[in-house]
């Protein structure tokens, strides 16, 4: 069974504001990301093999 919230009107939540030098340019990793990286970069691999380059 599904509920939903009564509609309010008006602003409910406003989030602040966050200067853009307060978030990190950095890159996320994980164990997780790798491997679906690693997969994702076999995958491609294997389309790749199956192509045929034009005019052939």
């Amino acid at each position: 069974m599904q509920r939903t919230l009564a509609r309010r009107e008006g602003v409910v939540h406003q989030s602040g504001s966050y200067p853009l030098q307060g978030f990190s340019d950095a890159e996320w990793t994980s164990e997780w990301r790798e491997r679906c990286l690693v997969e994702l970069g076999e995958d491609v691999s294997q389309v790749e093999g199956r192509l045929t380059p034009p005019g052939r």
